[in-house]
């Protein structure tokens, strides 16, 4: 009975500081983190079932243009934004420890196997806390095929606020097209298709 008072207190104290700080995504995400790690949250992650993604370009004067970042991969090989000009960026913020993050894991995957014979499409599966070992045995247990990449320069707030997932879709001449703030489904069919149509194929 004790047990379940103090998992409950302290549930609700964290509720409650969660929704004190909800302005600040990034202060929000460390106290999600905490509850994780001392297990007092731990969503069946199995269960969730990412929102549609509602895959569109953006007008031409609204879109932004993607500023140059610099990430490094697994096997420690450096890639810069400015360097994959000329190719479509799939980039995704994530983080091991973040239950939507691998919920939309799978969808990723899939469009991943979809695309990846497209020489033209490049994915960046960014890992903001910057272990790409860890990352990488993520990867390989869950089995998935995504490439692992964690920062290597500071990443403004207009691309990433600090919310994960986050993911953008960067166009063949540099400007983002697509910028999502949590999870979504990037299995469906238009999914694909949009990928392929900035491509060029």
């Amino acid at each position: 009975m004790r047990k379940i008072f103090r998992t409950t207190t302290v549930l609700f104290l964290g509720l409650a500081v969660l929704l004190l700080i909800g302005i600040n995504s990034k202060a929000r995400a460390l106290v999600v983190r905490a509850l994780i790690r001392v297990g007092v949250y731990e969503p069946n992650v199995s269960g969730l079932k990412p929102k549609a993604a509602a895959i569109t370009p953006n007008e031409p004067n609204a879109m932004k243009p993607m500023p140059d970042l610099l990430f490094r991969d697994a096997d420690g090989k450096a890639v810069s934004i400015t360097e994959l000009r000329g190719k479509v960026i799939f980039l995704n913020f994530w983080a091991t420890w973040c239950p939507p993050c691998i919920a939309e894991m799978p969808s990723i995957n899939t469009l991943y196997n979809n695309v990846k014979s497209n020489g033209n499409i490049v994915f960046l599966m960014v890992d903001v806390d910057g272990n790409a070992g860890r990352s990488k045995k993520i990867m390989q247990k869950k089995q998935f095929n995504l490439p692992v990449h964690v920062p290597e320069s500071s990443i403004p707030e207009t691309i990433f606020r600090g919310t994960i997932p986050t993911t953008l879709i960067i166009n063949k001449e540099g400007f983002i097209v697509f910028h999502e703030q949590s999870m979504a489904d990037y299995s469906a069919d238009h999914v694909k298709e949009f990928m392929l149509q900035l491509a060029g194929q």
